[in-house]
């Protein structure tokens, strides 16, 4: 018998039972909880968009990420918004496919600065996703982090902060990735 596993987050409700309906296999859905707010609706299952969730007119930074790390980044932009530093935010929603011109177009913007945030492992993810579409671009660096140590369990706020991937640790990134960008003029 093949089973079909996916990770999906649980404020992603509608295509949840969407998966569930549409598969002819048995399926095991894993899903992430966690006390996020819902962006936007989703009424198109066949196409389901990267969608840049905050930008201006001065980002210096591209940020991606995903369900929980989607959050801490936009908490991140706003923290960073004090200082004068502006970063633009995107949830790809997938890493296969992957809207490599949405993620270029946008990073083209911000210098070819990017950073990937990802409540998962540096291999397989969301990280290597976005290196593989831009590998070909000149002048594009990306910045990744990712959980790097085995996970525990805890309380959703440590674990984050532990793993480096809070709003504290993007911010910092964001920081290091301009002082780097500066030195090198």
């Amino acid at each position: 018998m093949w089973v079909r596993l996916r990770f999906v987050a649980a404020f992603h409700i509608s295509v949840i039972l969407f998966q569930a309906l549409c598969t002819l296999f048995c399926s095991y859905l894993i899903i992430s909880v966690c006390v996020c707010v819902y962006l936007e609706s989703i009424n198109k299952y066949s196409s389901l968009p990267t969608q840049v969730v905050y930008k201006t007119n001065d980002d210096q930074v591209t940020v991606i990420g995903a369900g929980v790390t989607l959050h801490e980044a936009l908490a991140a932009a706003e923290q960073l918004k004090k200082e004068r530093i502006n970063i633009r935010v995107i949830d790809p929603f997938t890493i296969k496919p992957l809207d490599s011109k949405t993620i270029i177009d946008n990073a083209r913007a911000t210098r070819g600065r990017i950073i990937t945030v990802e409540d998962h492992y540096y291999e397989g993810g969301l990280g290597e996703a976005v290196c593989s579409a831009v590998v070909n671009e000149t002048g594009f660096t990306v910045h990744r982090l990712a959980v790097s140590q085995v996970p525990r369990s805890g309380k959703p706020n440590e674990l984050l902060r532990i793993f480096g991937i809070d709003r504290d640790a993007i911010t910092q990134a964001v920081r290091k990735v301009l002082s780097s960008s500066a030195n090198a003029k």
